[in-house]
């Protein structure tokens, strides 16, 4: 029996999600492309011991392709959660600021260290949104 990957959306990318009428199926194979290895930038700590992951991918528009789709910032621990942290279209921006990779990698580690029932607390209290998942 497989395991259940937990998916969570920040408040910020939950709107971005509704926004752009994202689905629900959308974030689920996003997520099953990052387990399967594709991804379209990996952004974590080059040498970083700690399992979680930051990745930029790249999420096709309606009718387009990746390329001038839109671009997802995560966190992916492998096969425990993915945290989506914030969703743009391409042609508003390409990439973060490198200020913005260090706070979303130093959050990366303080995520680590938390208990899963501690984690799953703060999500819940700061609105994050949970979106049910298949076994991975």
């Amino acid at each position: 029996m497989g395991k259940v990957m937990r998916i969570w959306l920040s408040k910020e990318f939950s709107k971005f999600k509704h926004k752009e009428k994202i689905s629900d199926q959308i974030i689920r194979d996003l997520v099953s492309e990052t387990a399967r290895g594709i991804v379209a930038a990996d952004l974590s700590e080059i040498g970083s011991e700690i399992p979680i992951k930051l990745y930029k991918q790249r999420l096709s528009r309606p009718g387009q392709g990746k390329r001038q789709g839109y671009r997802v910032i995560l966190f992916y621990h492998a096969e425990n959660y993915t945290v989506f942290l914030e969703g743009w279209a391409k042609r508003d921006s390409d990439d973060l600021a490198e200020v913005q990779k260090r706070a979303y990698r130093q959050l990366a580690e303080l995520l680590f260290e938390l208990p899963d029932e501690i984690r799953d607390h703060h999500f819940n209290r700061e609105g994050f949104k949970e979106i049910a998942n298949e076994e991975i």
